[in-house]
């Protein structure tokens, strides 16, 4: 959430995450593009749900069976996504629990551009203790980025436009190659 001065200068006004890019419109105009933006969204999000994801964890359940038992993501859904507004890459989030019930989260990028799926890599995979607390991605984000609320997880209106963490922490390079990508090369097998 991000605050603009409200009456007066020691009135905040909070600004939900799905209006921020529409702060200075009028309140129609900020509700009817956030709901054409949920709608691309979703669709986006459905489109790669069926092409990346759902691969995926069957390929990570199929030849890992014992570090994939199960996988799933919040607010019901098999995996979440942090989307920019240009939809030209995701990340793409989800738990994994292992056959020792340890759950870790599983960091993917999908790059549209290249048609190519990336492990990212910038965290260690290690068990997070409350992987079931509700704002563990902003914990674990808020360092590297102005990730400030699960709602550009879960509200398909709000995209995730921070150049500094894309650029940064996500596609940074060095010698020619990704610092923080590795590239899965066999999707469907």
């Amino acid at each position: 959430m991000s605050y603009v001065r409200g009456i007066d200068e020691n009135s905040p006004v909070l600004i939900p995450a799905e209006l921020k890019p529409f702060v200075g419109y009028s309140t129609l105009v900020a509700s009817v593009r956030a709901e054409k933006k949920s709608e691309l969204n979703l669709s986006f999000q459905g489109y790669i749900t069926k092409a990346v994801c759902e691969p995926l964890i069957i390929r990570l359940k199929t030849y890992d069976p014992d570090r994939y038992q199960t996988v799933w993501g919040w607010y019901g859904h098999d995996c979440n996504f942090l989307i920019p507004s240009h939809r030209q890459f995701c990340l793409i989030i989800f738990v994994a629990m292992d056959k020792w019930k340890k759950s870790s989260l599983q960091f993917y990028l999908y790059n549209l551009k290249e048609d190519k799926l990336y492990n990212w890599i910038y965290f260690e995979l290690f068990p997070y203790k409350e992987i079931a607390d509700y704002d563990l991605i902003v914990k674990i984000f808020s360092p590297i980025s102005q990730l400030d609320s699960m709602d550009y997880i879960s509200n398909p209106s709000c995209n995730f436009d921070d150049d500094d963490f894309w650029n940064n922490f996500v596609f940074k390079r060095a010698d020619d190659k990704y610092l923080y990508l590795s590239e899965i090369t066999r999707l469907h097998s």
